[in-house]
This record gives C-alpha cells, structure tokens and sequence, in this order.
C-alpha cells in the first residue's frame, strides 16, 4: 500500500485551502469541505442529534462554529442570515 505524501499533496493543493478563523488549531480546510460542513451544520437533522456519547458531543461542538458562518455561508453559495 502506498504511503500518501502529505507534504507534496498540500504544496500542489495549497490554493484550494483556506484558512478557517471559527475552528482551532488553525485549520486549514477545503472550500467543498467548508461548504459542506456549513450545509452539515444548518440542516434541521442536526437540531435533533443528540446523547451523551463524547462521539456526538464532539461531533456537533465542532459543528457549531459553522452554524452561522459568512464564510462557509459563501462557499456553499447561501446567505449566512437565511
């Protein structure tokens, strides 16, 4: 099995990353993913995950950030405000 290059496939990729300032540890994520964790966040199946597990915790804590963000907003084409 082949060992994927990290290093060599963010220098080829580096201008499909952005920066996201709402996530820690200074994230660097793709635009598709970006959008897609706003659309995530925003769906009305999120409002109703819930338990206690530190899996589902995790899961929508780190999904919060992305409720309300203009970036992630932009990238999946939709108005932050709707």
């Amino acid at each position: 099995m082949l060992k994927p290059n990290s290093d060599a496939w963010l220098q080829s990729h580096c201008q499909q990353l952005i920066d996201c300032p709402n996530q820690p540890g200074k994230l660097r994520i793709s635009a598709a993913s970006c959008a897609k964790r706003y659309d995530l966040a925003n769906q009305s199946r999120y409002q109703s995950i819930s338990g206690d597990s530190q899996d589902i915790v995790a899961f929508k804590f780190n999904l919060a950030h992305c409720r309300g963000c203009e970036i992630g907003a932009a990238m999946a084409g939709k108005d932050a405000a709707a």
